[in-house]
């Protein structure tokens, strides 16, 4: 399973939200891995700058200490995000 290096956690929010700094658009929702694949939670948002936006991500239920994840680079799936980007924009559908 391939993945995609998408951004770098930067900070955790009051709201119990992991902000990251994002190299690339990704479309929210999708489910985001450290390095080792461990599911870190979902990008539920995508603000700030078109060039160089920033990321909210909903942490996993499961991790006793989302804090830690700061200063880590995050990754999504190559497969989710084929798969959310769906048809390229300008084809048409059927015939």
């Amino acid at each position: 399973m391939s993945l995609r290096k998408i951004g770098h956690i930067i900070h955790y929010s009051r709201s119990k939200k992991l902000i990251a700094r994002l190299t690339m658009f990704v479309p929210p929702p999708i489910t985001v891995f450290d390095f080792k694949m461990k599911r870190i939670g979902t990008l539920v948002d995508v603000f700030g700058p078109v060039d160089r936006p920033y990321g909210s991500i909903k942490p996993e239920p499961s991790l006793s200490n989302p804090d830690q994840y700061v200063d880590v680079d995050i990754y999504v799936r190559v497969y989710d995000l084929e798969r959310r980007r769906g048809r390229g924009v300008g084809e048409k559908r059927g015939k």
